[in-house]
């Protein structure tokens, strides 16, 4: 049950099951001061989320999240945000609280299977974005009167919306040249292939032109509390649209105007600090075998492309 008398504006945030969504995510927010402080699936069992104004869960499979969460940590967020908090969830965090199999159900909306889906996009996409404080202040579009500024999606899923009570505040709108669906160059084969030949060669839906209009970030409210999904990533490396939208998200869920020079104390028991792993070197060293033997390449400083 969320303690309505916490005198901070705490955000937690998720750990378990992220992976490099979490990586990706940790790094955007301590970039940013922002606050807040891992937690696990077990911690929220254990009553953490008393103390905090706001769940965060990053990127990741959402059905592993639920898992880890167990049906005791499950109804420990539904609680949460029954009784006023607030939560937040990127990719595999929105999915987590959509009514699909392994969600929780904190909005009525469903993902799309994936026969129906594109379900290998990544890069660079335009979004036609609703006015709502979540985009106030520096977020560029792309021209004078447009509102159409560019994000990131990373092998996104894609939101079914029937509800009329959920807001939808941004819809997919193009992609862009240096996009991929899966490992076709979105402007390469606009200008020189055929996406309906490809698809059938490759069986799956790749034609970003599908997801055009398709809801990509929505809010709702589960009880007292509000509840924001994002399929796109605002913490992606190098993203300064992104990271203003990371601010704005912080102010609207968590009343978090004011930038901390370093996040809060970690939950006790849970390091803090997040540490190299010992494979990183030998990693390094076949990164570096396949990029000079054209298999892959850097899309930034923490995703490649094969």
């Amino acid at each position: 049950m969320k303690n309505s008398n916490t005198p901070n504006h705490r955000v937690a945030f998720l750990w378990d099951e992220s992976f490099l969504w979490g990586l990706m995510a940790f790094k955007a927010l301590k970039a940013l001061h922002l606050p807040f402080e891992l937690v696990t699936a077990k911690d929220i069992r254990n009553g953490c989320l008393d103390q905090y104004a706001m769940l965060f869960v990053p990127g990741g499979w959402a059905s592993n999240k639920s898992k880890a969460l167990g049906e005791s940590g499950i109804n420990t967020i539904r609680q949460f945000v029954e009784n006023g908090g607030n939560y937040l969830g990127f990719c595999g965090g929105a999915g987590l609280a959509t009514q699909a199999k392994g969600g929780i159900g904190l909005l009525n909306v469903k993902r799309r299977p994936t026969k129906e889906r594109v379900p290998s996009f990544s890069g660079r996409i335009k979004l036609n974005i609703e006015s709502h404080p979540i985009w106030k202040q520096g977020v560029r579009t792309t021209g004078p009167g447009q509102r159409t500024p560019v994000f990131h999606a990373w092998w996104p899923s894609q939101f079914i919306v029937e509800d009329s009570a959920i807001k939808v505040l941004a819809a997919y709108g193009g992609a862009l040249p240096d996009s991929f669906s899966s490992d076709l160059n979105v402007g390469d084969v606009d200008a020189n292939g055929n996406w309906a030949e490809l698809e059938k060669i490759y069986r799956i839906n790749l034609d970003p032109g599908r997801l055009l209009n398709e809801p990509t970030v929505i809010e709702g409210t589960y009880g007292k509390g509000k509840v924001v999904l994002s399929l796109v990533h605002f913490d992606t490396p190098d993203d300064s649209a992104g990271k203003q939208v990371l601010m704005n998200l912080w102010e609207y869920l968590a009343d978090s105007s004011v930038r901390n020079s370093a996040c809060g104390d970690p939950v006790p028991g849970y390091a803090g600090t997040i540490h190299e792993s010992p494979l990183q070197n030998p990693c390094a060293e076949l990164i570096a075998l396949g990029e000079r033997n054209f298999l892959w390449f850097w899309r930034n400083s923490m995703l490649l492309q094969w």
